[in-house]
């Protein structure tokens, strides 16, 4: 039985091929954008999910309350908070320090402004980023060592071995020689914690004779400048709401009763920092979980268009397929059976709309991916991909094909031999009526939501901001050497000198 309804199903694709056409590419088109947008939902909530720890890891953030009675959340937190939880809750297996920057770094006169981060060496203790060179447990245990990616091994040294060499770090509170140690597989994109460079926090040079070293060493009762961002690993089945109850007389002990009074520490986890993170400042760009909303809510109605014009187009040619319907009927068939068989077309329509959908994906995915600025990929063997793939095709058959087939199955022989009235009862045109409004509505407010949007980039692009900003060019002054803002003014005098400045000016944040 089942292989007559698929010969019958193949037969009425052959035959009806304008009708297949449009209900194929239709459904493909709403399944391809339901899929770059599964593809980039999953992305965004898979962010740090790679770390076998992920579930135990979470960051510390701080609540304070401002003198205005605003609540402010900030991830910087003072030096000693790591070292000191640790000591003080048995709790906590392991705890570290961040501080990342961006600076200029140089091997053999070339310099690169990189992503730059100094830790402690317990941080492969807690977070898995896997090396293609050296050993976790070691490579940042001594002074002045540090460790980069894939990326920058290639760039700083295309023809040689990193490992031994020493690269040289300027800036203000790390300058210094630096012994490559390690060398990490590139950081992926959903990463929370970005970095090209990770250096060691061991040496006791710069914490002793720099204003920096203090602040990693020290309680920062003040909350105006906090660079670093505190990591904790719990014990395995350790309920973080319980340590969080005890991090108020903690901190209490450490900073007194007045900053305790408008300051409260909460432990935020690792899985939830890219998309719930409403904090002041942070080490990455953070995303928001209402984005993910939006985004799934127009993946819905877009494919919900597609299957409802699939719906139109199938009811609307109900009388060619009328002398089918009672030539089965006559012959034994019944309503389930004819049910079954429609159904079985409408499912047999949704995969080959899969299959042109994923040809679109592969197709279109390198712009999505320039556009979001993502590195998504279409991999069938990924398990997640391919329940979500399963169940677009069979909600897209089930919805597209349910009424269609009950409005078809509902035909009398007597009315169809004796050539009697076969259009749909009024409740059944008033029921497709009411279908185009919604999918003309549907389809209009994304039409004006997709124009407002481009207008409103467009809009900021091209806003005069009074200034021609493909001619300013910005010279971090600061960053790269301290003695470059005590001489800013005969600095500025030999800029205006130069014949291709029209003019120079300083600011600071």
């Amino acid at each position: 039985m089942f292989e007559n309804y698929l010969k019958v199903a193949v037969r009425n694709l052959i035959k009806f091929k304008m009708f297949s056409s449009l209900n194929i590419s239709g459904l493909a088109i709403g399944m391809s954008c339901c899929i770059l947008v599964f593809l980039y939902i999953q992305d965004e909530i898979g962010y740090d999910q790679f770390h076998e720890k992920s579930n135990r890891i979470y960051r510390v953030l701080r609540e304070r309350e401002a003198h205005s009675g605003e609540t402010h959340t900030q991830p910087g937190t003072s030096g000693a908070l790591a070292p000191s939880l640790l000591k003080d809750f048995s709790e906590i297996q392991s705890a570290v320090r961040t501080w990342d920057i961006d600076t200029w770094i140089n091997y053999k006169d070339k310099w690169f402004k990189q992503k730059f981060m100094m830790t402690d060496s317990k941080i492969f203790e807690i977070f898995s980023f896997p090396f293609a060179k050296g050993d976790p447990r070691t490579a940042l245990i001594d002074p002045y060592t540090i460790v980069l990616t894939q990326e920058m091994a290639n760039k700083f040294f295309p023809d040689e071995n990193p490992m031994g060499r020493t690269i040289t770090v300027e800036h203000r509170y790390f300058r210094g020689d630096y012994k490559i140690t390690g060398v990490l597989e590139n950081i992926p994109i959903n990463s929370t914690i970005q970095f090209d460079f990770l250096a060691s926090s061991a040496s006791s040079e710069w914490r002793q004779k720099s204003f920096a070293g203090t602040v990693w060493e020290r309680w920062q009762r003040e909350s105006g400048w906090l660079p670093i961002e505190t990591f904790i690993l719990l014990q395995e089945g350790y309920p973080p709401s319980e340590l969080e109850q005890k991090l108020s007389d903690f901190m209490r002990r450490y900073m007194g009763e007045e900053i305790q009074s408008n300051n409260v520490y909460h432990l935020q986890p690792l899985n939830r920092i890219h998309l719930y993170s409403n904090v002041d400042y942070g080490m990455t760009m953070y995303s928001d979980i209402s984005y993910i909303y939006l985004l799934s809510t127009l993946a819905f109605f877009i494919l919900l268009i597609a299957g409802i014009n699939f719906v139109n187009l199938a009811t609307a040619r109900a009388t060619t397929r009328a002398m089918e319907v009672g030539m089965r009927k006559v012959v034994g068939a019944n309503r389930r059976i004819l049910i079954v068989q429609f159904l079985g077309e409408s499912f047999l329509l949704s995969l080959l709309s899969l299959l042109l959908a994923l040809s679109f994906v592969e197709l279109f995915l390198p712009t999505f991916n320039a556009f979001t600025l993502k590195a998504l990929s279409l991999n069938i063997q990924n398990e997640s991909l391919l329940v979500g793939l399963s169940g677009i095709t069979v909600l897209v058959g089930l919805f597209s094909g349910i009424y269609p087939a009950f409005v078809l199955s509902a035909f009398e022989p007597m009315d169809i031999l004796k050539g009697g009235k076969l259009v749909s009862t009024k409740n059944n045109a008033r029921f497709r009526k009411g279908l185009v409004i919604f999918q003309s509505s549907i389809s209009v407010i994304c039409i004006i939501g997709t124009i407002t949007i481009f207008n409103q980039m467009k809009y900021m692009r091209n806003k005069d901001l009074g200034f021609n900003k493909d001619q300013v060019m910005i010279l971090e002054l600061y960053m790269t050497d301290r003695s470059l803002t005590s001489n800013y003014r005969a600095i500025h005098q030999e800029f205006i000198k130069h014949p291709d400045i029209l003019a120079a000016t300083a600011s600071h944040t």
